[in-house]
């Protein structure tokens, strides 16, 4: 079976983006949208455990944004519209376009502000620079 190892990190990008890490630490911090989950360590799995100690308490730490793949829809994004224009997209090469994809008002992390507005403008009349751009505004 797997033994994670404290500080992996994972990201989930669905209809929005969260980030969790493995920690032995439980941290919260509302203001940054940062929270903490208990990891279930079973007999001594994490690798940072020495034989013969008693489990250390684990978290799952992170936070997930609003931000995220449902603006995709949001914007009329095909499946096939998705294949064949991301096959067209060179990932080393930046956008000129500077987006905060959020489907509507509100972020919770990296920052909980839920006065956030999206920002999808301006709106280029090619549909790949303007998924690009998206996608872009996601990873950023």
């Amino acid at each position: 079976g797997a033994s994670p190892e404290f500080g992996t990190a994972v990201t989930s990008l669905g209809s929005t983006l969260a980030i969790k890490m493995l920690s032995k630490s439980f941290v919260e911090d509302a203001s940054r949208g940062v929270y903490s989950h208990r990891f279930p360590v079973f007999d001594g799995s994490c690798k940072d455990n020495h034989e013969g100690q008693e489990n250390e308490e684990a978290w799952l730490v992170g936070g997930a944004s609003n931000v995220g793949c449902a603006v995709l829809r949001q914007e009329q994004f095909s499946n096939s519209e998705l294949i064949e224009l991301s096959q067209q997209i060179d990932p080393m090469q930046d956008s000129p376009l500077s987006y905060y994809p959020l489907t509507k008002k509100g972020e919770r992390f990296p920052v909980a502000d839920s006065e956030r507005k999206p920002l999808l403008v301006p709106k280029p009349e090619n549909r790949k620079e303007y998924l690009h751009g998206i996608l872009q505004g996601i990873s950023d």
